[in-house]
Protein backbone atom coordinates (compact mmCIF):
# COMPACT_ATOMS: atom_id res chain seq x y z
CA UNK A 1 0.00 0.00 0.00
CA UNK A 2 2.77 2.46 0.93
CA UNK A 3 4.63 1.83 -2.35
CA UNK A 4 1.45 2.35 -4.36
CA UNK A 5 0.71 5.66 -2.64
CA UNK A 6 4.23 6.96 -3.21
CA UNK A 7 4.08 5.89 -6.86
CA UNK A 8 0.80 7.73 -7.35
CA UNK A 9 2.24 10.79 -5.66
CA UNK A 10 4.94 10.86 -8.35
CA UNK A 11 2.70 10.03 -11.32
CA UNK A 12 -0.22 12.38 -10.70
CA UNK A 13 1.73 15.65 -10.36
CA UNK A 14 3.88 14.87 -13.38
CA UNK A 15 0.96 13.89 -15.57
CA UNK A 16 -1.07 16.94 -14.51
CA UNK A 17 1.75 19.51 -14.64
CA UNK A 18 1.09 20.28 -18.29
CA UNK A 19 -2.45 21.37 -17.41
CA UNK A 20 -1.31 24.25 -15.17
CA UNK A 21 -2.32 27.55 -16.81
CA UNK A 22 -2.88 29.88 -13.85
CA UNK A 23 -0.13 32.00 -12.26
CA UNK A 24 0.45 31.14 -8.61
CA UNK A 25 -0.82 34.42 -7.14
CA UNK A 26 -3.97 34.58 -9.24
CA UNK A 27 -5.02 31.01 -8.39
CA UNK A 28 -4.25 31.10 -4.62
CA UNK A 29 -7.41 29.93 -2.82
CA UNK A 30 -7.49 29.55 1.00
CA UNK A 31 -10.00 27.19 2.60
CA UNK A 32 -11.13 25.71 5.91
CA UNK A 33 -12.73 22.36 6.60
CA UNK A 34 -13.80 19.71 9.07
CA UNK A 35 -13.58 15.92 8.79
CA UNK A 36 -15.16 12.98 10.57
CA UNK A 37 -12.87 9.97 10.76
CA UNK A 38 -12.91 6.30 11.57
CA UNK A 39 -9.38 5.40 12.64
CA UNK A 40 -7.93 1.90 12.95
CA UNK A 41 -4.97 1.57 15.33
CA UNK A 42 -2.67 -1.45 15.00
CA UNK A 43 -1.18 -2.40 18.36
CA UNK A 44 2.05 -4.34 18.82
CA UNK A 45 0.43 -6.08 21.79
CA UNK A 46 -3.12 -5.92 23.12
CA UNK A 47 -3.33 -8.04 26.26
CA UNK A 48 -6.54 -6.44 27.57
CA UNK A 49 -8.32 -6.50 24.18
CA UNK A 50 -8.68 -2.74 23.70
CA UNK A 51 -10.75 -1.80 20.66
CA UNK A 52 -8.69 -0.86 17.61
CA UNK A 53 -11.38 1.52 16.25
CA UNK A 54 -11.53 5.20 17.12
CA UNK A 55 -13.96 7.89 16.05
CA UNK A 56 -12.28 11.25 15.49
CA UNK A 57 -12.90 14.85 14.41
CA UNK A 58 -10.32 16.93 12.51
CA UNK A 59 -10.31 20.64 11.63
CA UNK A 60 -8.24 21.87 8.68
CA UNK A 61 -6.97 25.11 7.16
CA UNK A 62 -5.15 25.24 3.86
CA UNK A 63 -4.86 26.65 0.38
CA UNK A 64 -4.80 25.65 -3.27
CA UNK A 65 -1.78 27.30 -4.88
CA UNK A 66 -2.89 26.40 -8.41
CA UNK A 67 -4.86 23.67 -10.14
CA UNK A 68 -2.53 20.89 -9.11
CA UNK A 69 -0.89 21.73 -5.79
CA UNK A 70 -1.83 22.82 -2.31
CA UNK A 71 -1.03 22.48 1.40
CA UNK A 72 -2.90 22.35 4.68
CA UNK A 73 -2.44 22.17 8.43
CA UNK A 74 -4.70 20.11 10.68
CA UNK A 75 -5.59 19.31 14.27
CA UNK A 76 -7.77 16.43 15.41
CA UNK A 77 -8.81 14.46 18.45
CA UNK A 78 -10.37 11.07 18.95
CA UNK A 79 -13.12 9.88 21.22
CA UNK A 80 -12.11 7.44 23.96
CA UNK A 81 -11.93 3.77 23.26
CA UNK A 82 -12.07 1.62 26.33
CA UNK A 83 -12.20 -1.84 27.75
CA UNK A 84 -13.64 -3.08 31.03
CA UNK A 85 -13.04 -6.37 32.74
CA UNK A 86 -14.46 -7.53 36.06
CA UNK A 87 -14.55 -10.73 38.03
CA UNK A 88 -16.21 -11.39 41.39
CA UNK A 89 -15.85 -14.68 43.19
CA UNK A 90 -16.33 -13.51 46.76
CA UNK A 91 -15.30 -10.61 48.98
CA UNK A 92 -11.73 -11.96 49.09
CA UNK A 93 -11.30 -12.56 45.35
CA UNK A 94 -12.40 -9.99 42.79
CA UNK A 95 -11.03 -7.88 39.94
CA UNK A 96 -11.89 -4.55 38.29
CA UNK A 97 -9.96 -3.25 35.28
CA UNK A 98 -10.77 -0.22 33.13
CA UNK A 99 -8.61 1.20 30.34
CA UNK A 100 -9.27 4.25 28.17
CA UNK A 101 -7.14 5.43 25.24
CA UNK A 102 -7.58 8.54 23.14
CA UNK A 103 -5.29 10.46 20.82
CA UNK A 104 -4.69 13.91 19.41
CA UNK A 105 -3.08 14.57 16.04
CA UNK A 106 -1.67 17.69 14.42
CA UNK A 107 0.63 18.39 11.49
CA UNK A 108 0.83 19.51 7.88
CA UNK A 109 0.34 18.01 4.42
CA UNK A 110 1.26 18.92 0.88
CA UNK A 111 -1.27 17.77 -1.70
CA UNK A 112 -1.44 17.25 -5.41
CA UNK A 113 -4.70 17.23 -7.38
CA UNK A 114 -5.59 15.55 -10.65
CA UNK A 115 -8.81 16.34 -12.50
CA UNK A 116 -10.94 13.27 -13.24
CA UNK A 117 -13.93 15.01 -14.75
CA UNK A 118 -15.83 18.20 -14.12
CA UNK A 119 -16.03 18.87 -10.40
CA UNK A 120 -14.28 15.66 -9.31
CA UNK A 121 -10.56 15.50 -8.54
CA UNK A 122 -8.20 12.83 -7.19
CA UNK A 123 -5.89 13.81 -4.32
CA UNK A 124 -2.53 12.49 -3.17
CA UNK A 125 -1.32 13.75 0.20
CA UNK A 126 2.10 13.52 1.88
CA UNK A 127 2.99 15.10 5.20
CA UNK A 128 3.99 14.64 8.80
CA UNK A 129 1.80 14.17 11.86
CA UNK A 130 2.47 14.26 15.57
CA UNK A 131 0.36 11.83 17.61
CA UNK A 132 -0.34 12.25 21.32
CA UNK A 133 -1.75 9.04 22.79
CA UNK A 134 -3.27 9.30 26.27
CA UNK A 135 -3.89 6.15 28.29
CA UNK A 136 -5.90 6.09 31.52
CA UNK A 137 -5.82 2.85 33.50
CA UNK A 138 -7.88 1.96 36.58
CA UNK A 139 -7.01 -1.31 38.30
CA UNK A 140 -8.38 -2.86 41.49
CA UNK A 141 -7.87 -6.44 42.63
CA UNK A 142 -8.41 -8.50 45.75
CA UNK A 143 -6.75 -11.92 45.68
CA UNK A 144 -7.00 -14.20 48.69
CA UNK A 145 -7.67 -11.18 50.84
CA UNK A 146 -4.65 -9.21 49.57
CA UNK A 147 -5.57 -5.88 47.97
CA UNK A 148 -3.75 -4.24 45.04
CA UNK A 149 -4.71 -1.18 43.00
CA UNK A 150 -3.39 1.53 40.73
CA UNK A 151 -4.60 4.60 38.83
CA UNK A 152 -2.31 5.91 36.11
CA UNK A 153 -2.33 8.26 33.13
CA UNK A 154 0.35 7.98 30.46
CA UNK A 155 0.85 10.44 27.60
CA UNK A 156 2.94 9.32 24.62
CA UNK A 157 4.16 11.61 21.81
CA UNK A 158 5.19 10.26 18.43
CA UNK A 159 5.88 11.97 15.09
CA UNK A 160 5.38 9.97 11.90
CA UNK A 161 5.13 10.44 8.13
CA UNK A 162 1.53 10.45 6.89
CA UNK A 163 0.43 9.66 3.35
CA UNK A 164 -2.99 9.40 1.78
CA UNK A 165 -5.15 9.12 -1.29
CA UNK A 166 -8.68 10.34 -1.89
CA UNK A 167 -11.04 12.47 -3.92
CA UNK A 168 -12.77 15.82 -3.68
CA UNK A 169 -16.04 16.83 -5.34
CA UNK A 170 -16.51 20.55 -5.86
CA UNK A 171 -20.20 21.35 -5.47
CA UNK A 172 -19.59 24.96 -6.47
CA UNK A 173 -16.76 27.51 -6.21
CA UNK A 174 -16.99 27.62 -2.40
CA UNK A 175 -18.23 24.25 -1.14
CA UNK A 176 -16.74 20.81 -1.62
CA UNK A 177 -16.95 17.30 -0.18
CA UNK A 178 -13.72 15.40 0.39
CA UNK A 179 -12.97 11.80 1.31
CA UNK A 180 -9.53 10.39 2.11
CA UNK A 181 -7.68 7.30 3.26
CA UNK A 182 -4.66 8.25 5.39
CA UNK A 183 -1.86 6.02 6.68
CA UNK A 184 0.82 6.76 9.30
CA UNK A 185 3.48 4.22 10.42
CA UNK A 186 3.76 5.30 14.05
CA UNK A 187 6.17 2.49 15.03
CA UNK A 188 5.90 2.99 18.78
CA UNK A 189 6.47 0.30 21.40
CA UNK A 190 2.70 -0.14 21.76
CA UNK A 191 1.18 1.62 18.71
CA UNK A 192 2.36 0.27 15.37
CA UNK A 193 0.36 2.22 12.77
CA UNK A 194 -2.76 4.34 12.33
CA UNK A 195 -5.07 4.18 9.30
CA UNK A 196 -7.92 6.66 8.85
CA UNK A 197 -11.02 6.77 6.67
CA UNK A 198 -12.14 10.40 6.48
CA UNK A 199 -15.04 12.32 5.01
CA UNK A 200 -15.56 16.03 5.37
CA UNK A 201 -16.41 19.38 3.87
CA UNK A 202 -14.28 22.27 2.61
CA UNK A 203 -15.22 25.92 2.27
CA UNK A 204 -13.07 28.03 -0.07
CA UNK A 205 -12.90 31.80 0.37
Amino acid sequence: MIRILFLLFIILPVSSYANIRQPLVESFKPYVGVDLSLAFVDYNENPVHISDKYGAVTVNAGARFNKCFGAEIFYGYSFDTNTEKSRYTNEYNWLELKTQISYQIYGANIQTYYNIFRGLEAIISVGVANFIFETDAYYREMENGVYDGIDTTVSTHRAAPRIGIGAIYNINKQAAIRTMFMYAPVRHDFFRQVSELKIGIRYTF
